[in-house]
């Protein structure tokens, strides 16, 4: 990485450093404390590089987490800086700051995400597909593309949980096609209902669905009596709000599926099967067949128990006949 010339070397207070400026901003959604703890022990070895911004503050191109960590540490210290020359364009400033975080920008989804949509804003996407994309494994151009562009698009917040796993990308694309209001009212019930990837896309997809197909806001969704009932029940916890809710959102978007539900619960409960067997519906009940799941105490009981399901077959297949 080739850094400007003209650089000046000088001591700054911390206060002189603009940290709320983003700048030539790259994300970092992992945890500081170790950070913390070298710069306890050590300072900082590296002198950040910095800019002067349009108020004669210091922005951060190199080295913004060493100076967030000190930052956190309170420490009212000189930090020896780099000065970058004042003609350093904006946007080769951020490439210097891609280029020093790459290997953490392609192994963080968020952070590549974040970077993309701010490189797209720069240069023209072919220009980054012959300089850049390579690096990050990032297709040049498509669907998969636009799909990266409009989650670095999300808030931080949002980044930093499809960061973490806690939302997959399939949730952080449906996400990014919401108004930001109702985004932040539905990524904010995600958050209280703590749903795992899966069950929170389930959630997102259904009640976006359930959004466009009414013409209700996700607001006014959750504002039926039927969702206050299930999400403003004090009497549970988080883990079975979420599951009486989840039943809510698809009772409104299958409706049959879940009267055959119902039907077949009640039908179950009537037949009373011992306690070792399970008996499952076909898949969204596309058809009257039942599966039967039988739980014996060890191997041996296996063979002995198929031979009799196997004759007890061939019966219906004679009645057939």
């Amino acid at each position: 990485m080739l850094l400007p010339k003209n650089i000046n070397i000088i001591n700054i207070n911390p206060d002189e450093i603009n940290l709320d400026n983003r700048d030539f901003y790259i994300p970092s959604f992992d945890a500081s404390s170790n950070l913390i703890v070298s710069i306890q022990n050590v300072g900082i070895l590296n002198s950040p590089l910095v800019k002067r911004d349009s108020s004669g503050l210091f922005v951060p191109i190199l080295g913004r987490r060493r100076i967030q960590a000190l930052s956190e540490l309170n420490n009212s210290a000189t930090i020896e800086v780099r000065v970058a020359p004042p003609d350093l364009a904006n946007d080769q400033a951020f490439l210097l700051a891609f280029w020093d975080n790459q290997d953490r920008i392609r192994r963080d989804a968020g952070v590549r995400a974040y970077v993309i949509s701010r490189l797209l804003e720069m240069y023209p996407a072919q220009t980054l597909a012959k300089y850049v994309f390579p690096s990050l494994n990032v297709p040049a151009r498509g669907p998969s593309l636009e799909r990266i562009r409009k989650i670095g698009a999300l808030e931080h917040n949002i980044l930093e949980v499809f960061s973490c796993g806690k939302i997959n990308e399939k949730s952080a694309v449906i996400l990014a096609e919401m108004e930001s209001d109702q985004r932040e009212v539905l990524f904010d019930l995600i958050s209280r209902l703590a749903l795992n990837a899966n069950k929170a896309f389930e959630l997102i997809s259904n009640l976006f669905d359930l959004s466009v197909y009414w013409n209700e806001s996700i607001t006014d969704l959750l504002r039926r009596p039927e969702a206050m009932d299930a999400l403003d029940n004090e009497g549970i916890g988080a883990t079975e709000k979420a599951t009486l809710f989840r039943d809510l959102v698809r009772r409104w978007k299958f409706p049959e599926i879940s009267r055959d539900r119902k039907n077949f619960d009640e039908w179950v409960k009537d037949f009373n099967p011992p306690a070792n067997i399970n008996l499952r519906p076909s898949q969204s009940f596309e058809d009257d067949s039942v599966y039967v799941e039988i739980r014996v105490p060890s191997r041996s009981h296996v063979r002995e128990l198929v031979k009799i399901a196997l004759g007890f077959e061939e019966q219906i297949s004679s009645l057939k006949e």
